[in-house]
């Protein structure tokens, strides 16, 4: 019974720890003020275009051939590899290509985007098609095409957030998982944080 109360007080504080200590790892993004502040400086980088556009469209097919010495160095579409640069020059890469995505995606070829056009070959690209029309991929760039004309979302919601009737009849997140007992849960987080196994 002793241990059972030992284990059930020692437990949240690791939990604690645990989050405060990955909390303070987290790097702190310096503040930007926005274009609108009159200040002359460019509003950092959004999370979407950073994690989504960037790291799974960006930097994996686009910049091969969009770079100075890339095959469309000529296009009106160039990008730099922000991993060739450190601290506020990496920044600058990263808000030159956020901006440079931003100015193609709101350009237009009748109704449609131009740049969700390219991508998939409907339009004259020299990369042919990159992506296919219901890649995960063209929903990102599609997403932020929507993003970028629509910068204050009144408009339409996302097609990504609309709830479908398989999301309405999908069972609860949660169902079929078993939860574990306080002295095998003491166990793990004990050896994540401390690396060790708990002493009684």
């Amino acid at each position: 019974m002793l241990s059972r109360v030992r284990l059930s007080a020692v437990a949240p504080i690791l939990i604690a720890y645990s989050f405060a200590a990955s909390a303070s790892a987290v790097e702190k993004k310096p503040a930007e003020s926005s274009p609108s502040t009159g200040t002359g400086a460019v509003a950092a980088p959004s999370d979407f275009f950073l994690d989504e556009v960037w790291a799974k469209i960006g930097a994996q097919s686009c910049l091969t051939c969009h770079k100075l010495g890339g095959d469309a160095e000529e296009s009106q579409f160039v990008l730099q590899d922000p991993q060739k640069s450190r601290g506020a020059e990496q920044a600058a890469a990263l808000r030159l290509n956020r901006d440079a995505f931003t100015r193609m995606a709101k350009l237009k070829e009748g109704e449609q985007s131009r740049i969700l056009l390219k991508v998939v070959g409907k339009l004259d690209h020299g990369g042919d098609d990159v992506l296919k029309a219901d890649s995960t991929g063209y929903r990102i760039l599609a997403e932020f095409v929507r993003r970028a004309n629509d910068p204050h979302g009144v408009g339409t919601p996302s097609p990504a957030i609309v709830e479908t009737d398989a999301d309405r009849n999908a069972p609860p997140f949660f169902a079929g998982i078993v939860m574990l007992d306080d002295r095998r849960l003491l166990r793990r987080v004990a050896l994540s944080l401390a690396g060790r196994l708990p002493t009684e």
